[in-house]
């Protein structure tokens, strides 16, 4: 997937969420990793299901702390 950039919520203190965004300094795109299921009921009974997934790389060492949920969106 090609993106100009994505955000990653962290937990933050007192129980409010922080957001971060990552962009290029250069302003180019970035390519994403992704993986991409598509699961069908042989009975026909259960309606397909897609699944997708960025995936992502080591957490940067100030979201690491420990307490601190990590949650990453991409925006293409």
């Amino acid at each position: 997937m090609v993106v100009k950039t994505f955000y990653q919520n962290v937990g933050g203190r007192r129980g409010k969420s922080d957001v971060i965004q990552f962009t290029q300094d250069d302003g180019n795109l970035m390519l994403v990793a992704c993986l991409v299921f598509h699961w069908s009921d042989p009975g026909g009974h259960k309606p397909d299901t897609w699944s997708f997934a960025a995936i992502t790389d080591e957490l940067l060492p100030v979201i690491q702390e420990p307490g601190r949920p990590a949650d990453r969106v991409v925006e293409a």
